[in-house]
């Protein structure tokens, strides 16, 4: 398993890697409407791109294939952090956020914080994460439920 920053060329498989993980695992706790508002399945590629710009973005690489992402902003908000099915609970996640806790520390940042899916929510209390409740996102017309949660690193 490997770390490295995020490259242009990874931009395609991020955002595949992104639909796959949302469609497979956030799908009993969230309608097609809702998987469907949150990754459409014509994602735009260059609004995506446009997202991350001046972020912590960082990939995991297992078996030569991007299998996890993480994306932090510059005052610590996690935008996004994935894992692909095939390799949920090998550690990849977590290990990408220590990565971006280093990065947060070295940045003089002091908390993380993100709106979190239902399905996630349990992780996140499990890495130290405290739930401060509901937050509701909107996507066009579709309301999409999460739990705003936050770290003191």
């Amino acid at each position: 398993m490997l770390i490295r920053k995020m490259e242009k060329s990874d931009t395609a498989d991020v955002i595949s890697l992104i639909y796959e993980s949302v469609n497979s695992t956030c799908s009993k706790d969230y309608s097609p409407e809702q998987l469907d508002a949150w990754v459409p399945k014509h994602f735009n590629e260059k609004k995506f791109s446009e997202s991350l710009y001046g972020c912590f973005n960082r990939v995991m690489i297992c078996d030569g294939v991007i299998s996890g992402f993480i994306s932090v902003s510059s005052d610590g908000y996690i935008n996004r952090l994935y894992t692909h099915s095939k390799y949920q609970n090998m550690g990849i996640a977590s290990r990408l956020l220590e990565e971006a806790e280093k990065w947060a520390l070295s940045m003089g940042l002091d908390s993380f914080y993100l709106d979190a899916s239902i399905t996630a929510r349990k992780f996140y209390i499990n890495r130290g994460f405290k739930d401060y409740g509901e937050s509701l996102l909107k996507r066009g017309d579709v309301v999409i439920n999460a739990v705003l949660m936050k770290k003191v690193l």
